[in-house]
């Protein structure tokens, strides 16, 4: 008899998990929004850049702070892959300062695993930090 009632609490469990899969209440969306950078790492952007991007169902896209950058994604759940097929214009930045700041920052968001959404801040952490984003206004 007591081994009933443990096979009926074991499929209650089981049938309560299952029931939890697919559950998308916290499921996160960027399609259609757009964001600014505000950090790399902890480490402000330089004074005067504006490193933007932007989602759309499938695909990113932004400004680097010097140029036009654009390529797929793809979210599951609290993860996300946007991987190295990132493409950029090629324009040079006048100072080198704003050039290396785009280029840790491609590599970075090259790099994307996770995303954390609350409200006005986006943060997507990469392989060396985390990108902090606000809300474009």
């Amino acid at each position: 008899m007591r081994g009933a009632w443990v096979v009926l609490a074991l499929a209650g469990l089981a049938f309560g998990l299952v029931g939890c899969e697919g559950d998308d209440g916290d499921a996160v969306s960027l399609d259609g929004t757009s964001w600014v950078l505000e950090s790399m790492d902890g480490e402000p952007v330089l004074d005067g850049s504006e490193i933007t991007v932007s989602f759309t169902a499938s695909e990113v896209s932004g400004s680097g702070g010097c140029n036009l950058y654009g390529g797929m994604y793809e979210l599951d759940g609290d993860e996300i892959t946007i991987g190295d097929e990132l493409t950029a214009t090629l324009r040079a930045c006048v100072e080198e300062e704003r050039m290396t700041q785009e280029s840790a920052y491609l590599r970075a968001l090259a790099s994307a695993q996770g995303v954390r959404l609350e409200g006005d801040v986006l943060e997507i952490e990469t392989e060396d930090g985390v990108l902090r984003y606000r809300r474009a206004s």
